[in-house]
């Protein structure tokens, strides 16, 4: 009994290694804008364009727009934004701040970037302080605030290993996602199961040409 609850234990610790989406287009960011009624961050929507529609950074990956990455009951983020901007419809002193955008599902709390700040502040929402009572039933509690700007917050939360890319697909690979690989070490590198050089190619094939950072 303990091993196999051992073994439950690492299976629900371990990330699904699903391969990562392809990039979003222009067109496709645009109707998700449209839909949420206002811009990404900057930083969000060239990740969005450049490296993958969602799937990569902190716990299970951030949420893509939709047709990219989902949470685990297939919500992108205009889905999640739609459904917390509808709390009031549980208690009318739940009024969802404007232009916060869930972007990783946390197993029941959510990491969301303020689109309306300059750098997309990023703010944890914990449903589990809600209770009810007092002035505002725990709304304000149930907010706060863990980094200042998105940069800062994937810098300081490394991602799980669940970013591997989907199987080399023809064309170039974008410089930001060259970076992105480039800018781990060789150790950061081989928790991915990566060798020491010659990563590039394993990552991304023939695609990923005769690039000198992965020599």
């Amino acid at each position: 009994m303990s091993a196999k609850a051992d073994d439950i234990e690492r299976r629900l610790r371990t990330p699904d290694r699903r391969p990562l989406p392809e990039p979003a287009t222009s067109d496709a960011l645009a109707a998700a804008e449209s839909r949420l009624g206002f811009a990404l961050p900057l930083l969000l929507r060239r990740l969005y364009l450049e490296v993958a529609n969602g799937g990569f950074g902190p716990g299970p990956g951030i949420v893509g727009i939709s047709g990219g990455w989902t949470t685990d009951h297939g919500k992108s983020i205009e889905d999640l934004y739609e459904e917390m901007s509808d709390s009031t419809t549980e208690n009318p002193r739940w009024v969802w701040p404007a232009a916060h955008v869930p972007i990783v599902d946390l197993g029941g709390s959510f990491a969301c970037v303020d689109a309306a700040s300059p750098d997309g502040r990023v703010v944890e929402w914990n449903p589990d302080e809600l209770d009810g009572r007092g002035r505002d039933g725990g709304w304000s509690r149930s907010f706060r605030d863990v980094a200042p700007g998105l940069e800062a917050w994937l810098e300081a939360a490394p991602p799980e290993p669940l970013l591997v890319p989907s199987a080399a697909a023809p064309g170039s690979v974008p410089e930001i996602t060259r970076q992105y690989w480039a800018s781990m070490t060789a150790e950061q590198r081989a928790e991915y199961g990566l060798p020491a050089t010659g990563w590039g190619r394993v990552l991304f094939g023939d695609a990923w040409g005769d690039d000198p950072r992965d020599q």
